[in-house]
């Protein structure tokens, strides 16, 4: 036949009715020299047996696809994913399109959605999707497709921070647990002047947060006369349930001091300040509070 098999299934597929839904193109390219010898060696490969059978040549097969096809990776998938007879059929040509184009949907299924790939990763982690949100799987999702974390990472980073947050949670929870009767006590005890609860409250908030930090500083900035009465209430107070070592450095002759011109550790962002500390079993906090005189 040398060669004619292959022009007539080419012809075939040039004439033929695109299958519904598929747009005809132009089904040339201009196969270099390396292409057309990179072509041969694989009709030679997967087509040859059946081309010497059937008495037609390699280069001519090559000519035929080359005449045929939109692209250089078009007819080497051709090659690969069809069998000679079916190229060459002399049934329906519409056949080999179809063919095609399910090599086409082919390709696409092993793109795996990447929702379904956060879960296939969650679970070879070992842990369950029903473990995570629909935020923390978003959050997975987007971290695993950036190039620089990847799946496996942004599932276990995603882990931690939750666990974490758990811990933190479960921290909090037992020191209010902890703490439910000194702060009832301390509420009374503290009750006035206004600053007085204030360095309370703080101080109970310190002492129930999941934070290791034992130091805070309230909000607003007080007059020395306020600073000094509160202080006064504060200092050496009794125990109260749990908490005690209530003092006041420097009190009661100088109980607000410069921390920008203080001998040990001056700190110039610092102004005028008092340190209103206690012992919340056996660790001390340190609630800072700031004069609005400045230095």
């Amino acid at each position: 036949m040398g060669g004619h098999a292959g022009n007539r299934a080419a012809q075939r597929l040039v004439t033929a009715t695109a299958a519904p839904g598929h747009n005809p193109v132009m089904r040339e390219y201009k196969a270099s020299s390396r292409q057309k010898n990179d072509l041969k060696a694989a009709v030679e490969r997967e087509w040859g047996a059946a081309i010497r059978k059937e008495g037609s040549q390699a280069s001519d097969v090559v000519d035929d696809l080359v005449g045929w096809c939109n692209s250089h990776s078009q007819a080497l998938t051709i090659v690969s994913k069809l069998p000679y007879s079916k190229f060459t059929a002399s049934g329906d040509p519409d056949a080999i399109e179809l063919d095609l184009i399910g090599i086409k949907a082919e390709k696409a299924e092993v793109e795996v959605d990447p929702t379904v790939r956060a879960l296939q990763e969650v679970k070879k982690a070992g842990r369950l999707p029903a473990d995570f949100t629909d935020d923390e799987l978003k959050t997975i999702v987007a971290m695993g497709q950036e190039p620089t974390i990847g799946w496996s990472k942004a599932v276990t980073q995603v882990w931690d921070l939750k666990e974490q947050a758990r811990i933190s949670a479960q921290l909090v929870q037992n020191r209010v647990a902890k703490y439910a009767n000194s702060k009832l006590a301390g509420d009374v005890a503290f009750a006035a002047p206004n600053l007085l609860f204030t360095v309370w409250s703080a101080s109970y908030g310190v002492a129930t947060a999941s934070s290791a930090n034992k130091n805070a500083e309230v909000g607003n900035d007080y007059p020395d006369h306020e600073i000094i009465a509160a202080a006064q209430a504060w200092n050496h107070h009794a125990a109260v349930d749990k908490v005690d070592n209530f003092h006041v450095p420097g009190y009661p002759n100088n109980p607000i001091q410069d921390k920008s011109t203080r001998p040990v550790n001056p700190d110039p962002t610092r102004g005028r300040q008092a340190d209103f500390i206690s012992d919340w079993d056996g660790g001390a906090i340190n609630i800072h509070v700031n004069s609005n005189v400045r230095h």
